[in-house]
């Protein structure tokens, strides 16, 4: 059985749900099942068997989405009537979505780039002198901008980077290094010292890299994720307001940067594709509903 997996994307949403669906999509082809990515427009969608990532849309809307197995990656707590869900965020909580047929949940089902597991990230250094800054594919406002050249202002000569996506703005200080990485950002975050990012999938990824991490919500669904890898010191969570003053001082914390960094990679350890696809893998063995 082969599956469809749709999702959101473009401006106001990002690439944050591709990214987890590409990396599902990796392990299932792993354990054989072919893939059809499907980016969610205003048409229905059909198939045998259906994955749906999508904020606009809830995946139990049977007039959008027909499937004889539907399955949907939620972190909204939403409660959706579909045969599996899988709940990503660390914190999340299975019983919240007691409406589903089975359910997955939590920091070990995190879907990040299975390209990190071949990464060899550098060594927390005594001295921390590479920013990265990232926040999201569609940040049209500026906030990563502004973010980068606070860092540049308080750590004069420091390299400080910008990851600046399809949607987003990038910024006009020439102390501040444009990033674009249509790829995955695998590499940058395993050359950073201290990764300023948006609580989505990429703070997951820097956690998998074991990075210092100091993050940010600024979008739905990213406050419980971040409480979640805060609440067991895989991140420093911060407002944006304060996040470059706190990255400054992370960096002249080496004892403090390797702590997070120990933390963060237990917490995310790459397999979260993996385990799903073996989830699903039973799901489609069997071609029956996981109630």
């Amino acid at each position: 059985m082969s599956i469809v997996l749709a999702f959101d994307e473009g401006p106001g949403i990002g690439l944050g749900h591709r990214r987890r669906v590409e990396g599902l999509a990796h392990a299932l082809d792993e354990l054989g099942i072919p893939t059809e990515m499907h980016v969610l427009g205003g048409d229905p969608v059909g198939a045998e068997m259906l994955l749906v990532d999508s904020y606009r849309f809830r995946a139990d809307d049977r007039a959008r989405f027909r499937a004889d197995l539907v399955l949907a990656i939620d972190d909204l707590e939403r409660d959706l009537a579909v045969d599996l869900v899988i709940d990503p965020d660390p914190g999340a909580d299975a019983r919240v979505h007691s409406t589903a047929g089975a359910v997955v949940a939590g920091a070990p089902y995190a879907l990040v780039d299975s390209s990190l597991r071949w990464i060899t990230p550098a060594a927390i250094r005594e001295r921390a002198d590479r920013f990265l800054v990232t926040t999201g594919g569609a940040d049209a406002e500026g906030l990563g901008a502004r973010v980068a050249s606070a860092l540049a202002d308080a750590r004069p000569g420091a390299q400080v980077r910008q990851v600046v996506g399809p949607w987003g703005q990038g910024s006009d200080d020439d102390r501040v290094l444009a990033v674009h990485a249509p790829e995955g950002l695998g590499p940058e975050l395993a050359a950073a010292d201290v990764v300023v990012t948006a609580g989505g999938v990429t703070m997951l990824e820097a956690c998998c890299l074991g990075r210092p991490v100091v993050a940010f919500s600024i979008a739905p669904g990213q406050g419980r994720a971040l409480a979640g890898a805060a609440h067991v010191g895989a991140v420093l969570a911060v407002d944006v307001s304060s996040a470059a003053d706190v990255a400054v001082r992370l960096s002249g914390d080496v004892e403090a940067r390797r702590r997070l960094a120990n933390s963060a990679r237990v917490l995310v350890d790459g397999q979260g594709p993996a385990r799903v696809a073996a989830v699903i893998s039973g799901m489609a063995r069997h071609g029956v509903h996981a109630r």
